[in-house]
């Protein structure tokens, strides 16, 4: 996470287990993410990394906790630091939603927040091409 970016569900390091998702994000698809940097020798390859994150206890975002009651906006997490005694904050999401969190049967990609770098060890660079 960028140090301008407050983060819908908390200040931390955003990742998810969805590789659509973060391919999206990657390329900026859907007003999500940004086109990051291209490949130096292909410009229309953009990198994924796949990560293992370790979290010991996450704290579960639900509209109906962290929303106060509105239906739409940011949730209350938005910019703070993660919950108290939780080392990461889960949340499910949806385009249509603006990718704020939805109830489980809604959700089409996963967000996991965790408060630090160390909780996310760097696995494998995968070089994604974009599809029409």
């Amino acid at each position: 996470m960028s140090s301008h970016d407050s983060g819908f569900f908390g200040k931390g390091i955003y990742v998810t287990p969805n590789s659509e998702y973060a391919a999206k994000y990657a390329f900026g698809h859907g007003g999500i993410g940004t086109n990051y940097d291209p490949h130096p020798h292909d410009p229309t390859l953009r990198a994924v990394l796949l990560c293992s994150v370790c979290v010991g206890l996450a704290y579960p975002v639900t509209r109906e906790v962290d929303y106060g009651g509105r239906s739409s906006g940011n949730s209350d997490l938005y910019g703070h630091p993660l919950k108290s005694g939780c080392d990461a904050h889960l949340a499910l999401v949806h385009a249509n939603k603006g990718y704020q969190a939805v109830d489980h049967e809604y959700a089409q990609y996963g967000e996991v927040v965790v408060s630090q770098y160390a909780a996310v060890l760097p696995l494998a660079i995968l070089w994604v091409k974009a599809t029409a």
